[in-house]
């Protein structure tokens, strides 16, 4: 039966518990209450040993009371308003307690007076009984004259005192140990009327002890706040909070539901039977405070930049299958990816993407959050969270002593909680709906364009801040080195749903000290459906991009799609539609492949079908055959064509990002979605024949591309001197042809001849006509190759004229997308330089950079019928080629160009420049 302290209002007062405290002393343990009718109490609490000692003192000059009459306390102890009384033993008991029978079953204890007006009374209570809320009235019995008086605050609810529950902090929010072993609880909650704090016991499914946290005491503006001296006993805790139903105003509460903290820092382990209560408690916080780590003098790598090499990988299905040959234990967690570090050296890798990786809700998929400070229990052995936690330092420690950066995608425009159609309650949506999360005039959910059922308001001050708190402690507790923010169109909305153009957070993130060597990536593409978001992201110089148009542009041409040579080359150059604007090349993050969508195997094995969206945007090619054959013809040109891609990928100005299992052909028979079940690493097939290969070719692209910083790994856009695009003839572009899909470039490294003195004889070349550097978009001139000889082609403007060779020699690079072979003209090499063949995509791999190259001869001089003068190359369908100038070695083995050979002119150039 539920114990009142009074026949009366009792039970409606301590439901709306909110005791009249007008002043609080700097100790945080005294507490003043006024009385309605005159006159105040004045109750302190101090811990002395195992028991905390309560003194109330009453001042009744004011009080109209028989002073003949004796004053009782009228009381009880409990621990949230949906408890029984806790009552004492008669040892426990002050002197005189005598116990009141009946439905106001409660303790009632005389108070004495001490001096003059004042009534005094002292209560120990054992420590281990805590935390607990003393409730007490004031009581007179009825005499002959004068019937029975009750005495409460000055708001009519009983008084309230806090036993081993200390006002607490309002900042920091979540969960925070003290040196002393007490633990601060803050939660933010605008809109809540009351907030329960529930503790757990180890294994019980309904909280084992509820703390009603009163308004006029643990709350300081928006925030609600408590502190424990211990919780000892307890290892889970979660709120519940109560407020106006009315969904019109935005707000989800019920009183039932235990939500969990959105600060905890760690998942509890699920308690089965918690989620099917009355009041169920989907995802609670772990009471433990953070554990020290020994992160050995760990630093990050800091890589520019333009020089990472980055690889995008599922924590769980990096390890998850038993071919990796990982310990059950480890399989799918940090610690399996620590054993696989190795891997990632040996391919060139420098920086690795992490899926997401706070706590999640695992039948959705990790791109669904349920917490944004804590690392998912599931990845850690035994799925604890704690577990979770110290492995993920150990990675991170462990790919910064390879040299290898951490980057986490993660997930701020949304949450698992669902909407008022498929709710799932779990933190935010009960703590503070309308805070939240977008809702519209009416108080109905905004649903976001990427294929969810719920906005996060991520610029309303709060929302910012959480974010900028959980993106610090990713930094600051785990040592991580930037940040994918997926579905970026979000960091950029307005509670109102309109695009702002200075939001809150981006320029929060951007500008805050504690990540200014953070690298921030903005991924405007849904991992949901794939949809590219058209969003004008603001950048202040500091947030990179996913670079979606890439993925795009350069499957449409690899694939043979006409009229895409312009796109194709604006991709190759660092993509400045883009990134021109106070950025450059270094902040495009481009991938042919990624989570959501084909893997590098599917996109040369589907094409999809005709009226499926999401496939028709994958710009695939099945290569004739729909789906995995084994036809030796089939499978040869797709082989050819996964391996093109990689050349651009790695040969394009900016970051090149893998895909895990893009190296050795991984296959999701098509599916796009981004949890798919076959996103699982199968590490027997890294011994294949295509595995072996892939790897291969991506561990020496990478080395290339590590050995020519100066064209591959840039800072700045290529200068109009260093890129010369070529058709199949030098020089000769084929930008109007809409039917062509052959394209060429050559990078040269050129510095300005010094000029001589004025008394020579020296008559300088004519100027070259150009932008100040190299553009980013191509011009649209017709320039058809012509169908005569080499000698036939226009007058042509030397662009290299007044520049002499440096460094290594020039790159040449061409794209065949046609099902046909072609013979292009190779333009010509610096002066004493002899094109050297480091790759061909048709040849195989082991053929690729094998010592200098095999040598590509000029026609001799005179040779009768010569087309191409400088050579010719037959480039077969759906390949690419790289060649490299090479010099003669000097007597020091060192290859470098004699003073004879800086005249030299270069390749006929007849492409006006007046369109860059």
């Amino acid at each position: 039966m539920q114990r009142q302290c009074t026949g009366r209002d009792t039970a409606s007062a301590r439901s709306k518990s909110s005791p009249a405290v007008h002043a609080l002393k700097k100790d945080g343990n005294t507490f003043v209450y006024h009385i309605n009718g005159g006159g105040r109490v004045l109750a302190s609490v101090r811990k002395e040993a195992r028991r905390f000692m309560v003194t109330l003192e009453v001042n009744t000059k004011e009080l109209e009371i028989d002073s003949a009459t004796p004053l009782h306390l009228h009381w009880g102890l409990s621990r949230s308003d949906s408890e029984d009384w806790v009552l004492l033993d008669a040892k426990s008991a002050p002197p005189n307690t005598t116990l009141s029978g009946g439905e106001t079953e409660a303790m009632r204890t005389p108070i004495l007076e001490s001096r003059p007006g004042v009534r005094r009374i002292e209560i120990a209570l054992d420590a281990r009984k805590a935390p607990v809320e003393l409730h007490f009235v004031l009581y007179q019995p009825p005499t002959e004259k004068v019937p029975e008086k009750w005495f409460r605050s000055t708001k009519e609810s009983n008084f309230s005192v806090p036993v081993g529950l200390g006002r607490g902090s309002p900042d920091p929010l979540g969960a925070t140990w003290q040196s002393n072993g007490s633990v601060n609880f803050a939660l933010y909650s605008r809109n809540a009327e009351g907030v329960i704090l529930c503790l757990f016991k180890p294994g019980a499914v309904e909280p084992s002890t509820e703390l009603d946290l009163s308004p006029g005491l643990h709350r300081t503006g928006d925030v609600w706040h408590a502190q424990l001296e211990s919780v000892e006993g307890y290892d889970r805790y979660g709120y519940r909070v109560r407020g106006a139903v009315g969904w019109a105003t935005g707000n989800r509460f019920h009183s039932r539901p235990v939500l969990l903290d959105p600060y905890a820092h760690f998942i509890a382990p699920h308690v089965p039977g918690q989620e099917d209560l009355p009041s169920p408690a989907l995802a609670l916080g772990l009471l433990q405070p953070e554990e020290p780590f020994d992160w050995e003098g760990d630093y990050p790598p800091l890589v520019p930049m333009e020089e990472l090499i980055a690889y995008k990988l599922h924590v769980g299905g990096f390890t998850r299958d038993a071919s990796s040959g990982v310990a059950d234990a480890a399989r799918g967690t940090f610690l399996g990816v620590v054993e696989k570090v190795q891997h990632l050296v040996d391919m060139g890798v420098n920086a690795v993407i992490l899926q997401p990786i706070a706590a999640f809700d695992e039948t959705l998929g990790s791109f669904f959050p349920i917490s944004f400070f804590a690392p998912a229990s599931i990845y850690g052995p035994g799925g604890s969270g704690v577990a979770a936690s110290r492995s993920l330092k150990l990675l991170v420690k462990e790919l910064h002593r390879a040299g290898i950066e951490v980057l986490l995608d993660v997930v701020y425009s949304h949450t698992a909680e669902g909407n008022d159609e498929d709710p799932k309650t779990v933190s935010l949506r009960g703590i503070d709906n309308a805070t939240y999360y977008l809702v519209d005039e009416f108080g109905q959910f905004k649903i976001p364009e990427f294929g969810v059922g719920n906005a996060f308001n991520c610029n309303h001050p709060t929302v910012q801040r959480m974010i900028v708190d959980s993106i610090r402690r990713w930094v600051e507790e785990f040592h991580v080195d930037g940040f994918c923010f997926a579905n970026a169109g979000a960091l950029v909305t307005g509670p109102h749903g309109q695009q702002l153009s200075r939001p809150l957070l981006v320029e929060a993130l951007a500008f805050d000290p504690v990540l200014a060597d953070i690298k921030l990536i903005a991924d405007l593409r849904s991992p949901i459906t794939g949809v590219h978001q058209p969003v004008d992201f603001p950048h202040w110089s500091r947030w990179a991009e996913w670079n979606s148009r890439y993925r795009d542009d350069v499957r449409r041409f690899i694939r043979g799609e006409g009229g895409q040579l312009s796109s194709f080359a604006t991709r190759l150059v660092g993509s400045g539609d883009i990134f021109d604007d106070r950025r450059g090349p270094g902040f495009s993050f481009n991938h042919v492949t990624s989570p959501y969508g084909y893997t590098l195997a599917d996109v040369v094995s589907y094409t999809g079908y005709p009226n499926d969206f999401r496939c028709q945007n994958e710009f695939g090619w099945n290569a004739g055959v729909e789906g995995q054959v084994a036809d030796p013809g089939v499978t040869d040109a797709r082989q050819r064509q996964m391996r093109t891609y990689l050349v651009a990928l790695f040969l394009s100005q900016g970051v090149p990002v893998l895909t895990m299992g893009d190296e050795y052909g991984h296959t999701k028979n098509g599916n796009l979605d981004v949890e798919d079940r076959n996103s699982v690493f199968h590490w027997g097939q890294m011994e294949g024949p295509l595995g072996s290969q892939l790897k291969e070719l991506i561990a020496r692209l990478v080395a290339f591309r590590e050995e020519h910083p100066e064209l591959l790994q840039r800072r700045e856009y290529l200068l109009p001197h260093e890129l010369v695009w070529h058709g199949y003839w030098p020089a000769h572009p084929e930008w109007d042809n809409p039917s062509s899909a052959f394209l060429a470039a050559s990078l040269h490294q050129y510095v300005p001849v010094e000029e001589p003195e004025p008394d020579s004889e020296y008559e300088p070349e004519p100027e070259l006509e150009a932008p100040e550097r190299a553009p980013f978009s191509v011009p649209g001139v017709s320039l058809e190759a012509p169908s005569g000889a080499g000698e036939d082609l226009p007058e042509a403007v030397d662009p290299l004229a007044g520049l002499e060779p440096v460094g290594h020699g020039d790159l040449y690079i061409a794209f065949n997308a046609h099902g046909d072979q072609v013979t292009l003209g190779l333009p010509a090499p610096p002066r004493g330089a002899v094109w050297h063949r480091l790759a061909d995509t048709s040849m195989p791999v082991q053929s690729y950079f094998v010592g200098e190259g095999e040598a590509l001869h000029a026609p001799p001089p005179g040779a009768p019928d010569v087309v191409h003068p400088h050579g010719s190359y037959d480039l077969a369908p759906f390949s690419a080629l790289l060649l490299e100038a090479k010099f003669p070695k000097g007597a020091d083995g060192v290859r470098r160009p004699s003073y004879e050979m800086q005249t030299n002119k270069a390749a006929p150039f007849a492409v006006s420049l007046s369109g860059f």
